[in-house]
């Protein structure tokens, strides 16, 4: 599998914790994975079509109520290149932010802005931070989110610090 799509490995080892349906995985990401990842439905559904066709997942009708179902499970192969790929080494984090930018390159003249543009992201990182979610899972899993529940927190924590001492400092200029 190509390094470049990370979505297939998030696939596999969501699939590798259990079976599930596009449905049931786009739900999973959005309820618990949402402070660090995020998938769209349709490409979940494209992902899981080439992942199929590649002999990573299997998947199998599943009739339950109205709609057809299809259930995914992880096969021996797609577990070896789950395997693969954890054993290599993350790529290097890239923070791009536009504010950040705005913040350096901007000078008196843009005060004003930008601090309406800090309160903007104060009140983001707040909800975001509200947001985070609950750990009503199994052991395992609780154990594995936790631990990025833990940095999503910090994170957030360090951002609104950030946000507030950023504000405080721009108080004293003028425009």
């Amino acid at each position: 599998m190509p390094k470049a799509n990370l979505t297939q490995y998030t696939l596999l080892g969501l699939l590798d914790m259990q079976p599930r349906t596009g449905y049931d995985i786009k739900r999973f990401v959005a309820d618990h994975m949402g402070h660090f990842w995020n998938e769209s439905q349709r490409w979940v559904y494209v992902t899981l079509d080439q992942l199929d066709d590649d002999g990573l997942v299997i998947g199998r009708s599943d009739d339950h109520g109205e709609r057809e179902r299809v259930l995914y499970r992880i096969t021996r192969k797609g577990q070896a290149a789950l395997r693969a790929w954890l054993a290599e080494p993350p790529r290097p984090l890239r923070i791009r932010d536009e504010l950040l930018l705005k913040v350096m390159f901007g000078d008196t003249r843009h005060v004003p802005r930008h601090r309406q543009e800090m309160l903007d992201r104060h009140k983001e990182i707040s909800r975001a931070q509200a947001d985070l979610p609950d750990m009503d899972l199994d052991a395992e899993t609780r154990r594995q989110l936790g631990l990025t529940l833990d940095l999503a927190r910090r994170v957030t924590a360090a951002h609104l610090a950030w946000c507030d001492s950023t504000l405080k400092a721009s108080r004293g200029r003028r425009p």
